[in-house]
């Protein structure tokens, strides 16, 4: 676990520098800041996922499990080919879908239409990213870090990770042209991690 937290402090930092489906007058809407998959909320494991939705498991390791699923979900319009990550303390933490190159624009749009006001910061190359409320808005230092430490003992989490970890978004969402189509995020390892941690005691 205390890996995986520098791995994600990793992601939130490289961020900081450069909702579930519903219907509305029958259109598919962004709901953020949720996974966008029927029935999956954030923090659920895999044997609960499994309850919705038959998947293979693409890779199971150092208490990361990636699980693709076995048919096809639709999200923004656009049907995409589903890998969820599931954390062996934090539950499911991220979504990760591929579609077509076509589809680029389409999501893009849509993604803008719902999320115009997140879309702050630099942004990554050949994509677009959009960022929620920070965990500094939610949480204050001082709390946080005795939380950590409770957890994880005394002087394990420093200023520069806590400092890194409020100034990030809790959940954030990309989408990125690759060489074999576009690549669609959400990912909530920040808002799970500081659940988990604050709820540990």
């Amino acid at each position: 676990m205390k890996r995986r937290i520098f791995i994600f402090m990793a992601a939130i930092i490289a961020l900081s520098l450069f909702g579930a489906c519903g219907k509305a007058d029958g259109e598919t809407r962004f709901q953020a800041w949720e996974p966008q998959i029927e029935n999956l909320q954030w923090g659920m494991q895999a044997q609960e996922i499994e309850k919705f939705y038959s998947y293979g498991v693409e890779e199971d390791r150092e208490g990361i499990l990636r699980i693709a699923l076995e048919k096809p979900i639709e999200i923004g319009g656009v049907s995409m080919n589903i890998v969820l990550t599931v954390d062996d303390s934090l539950g499911l933490i991220r979504v990760t879908g591929m579609a077509g190159e076509e589809d680029y624009d389409r999501l893009e749009k849509k993604l803008q239409e719902e999320l115009s006001d997140y879309r702050t910061g630099s942004q990554p190359k050949d994509g677009a990213s959009w960022k929620g409320e920070s965990a500094g808005e939610k949480y204050e230092k001082q709390a946080l870090a005795q939380a950590y430490a409770k957890v994880f003992g005394e002087g394990v989490i420093g200023d520069t990770y806590l400092d890194g970890i409020l100034a990030g978004p809790q959940v954030f969402c990309e989408l990125k042209k690759m060489q074999e189509g576009c690549r669609f995020v959400i990912d909530a390892t920040v808002k799970e991690e500081l659940e988990f941690v604050t709820n540990a005691g």
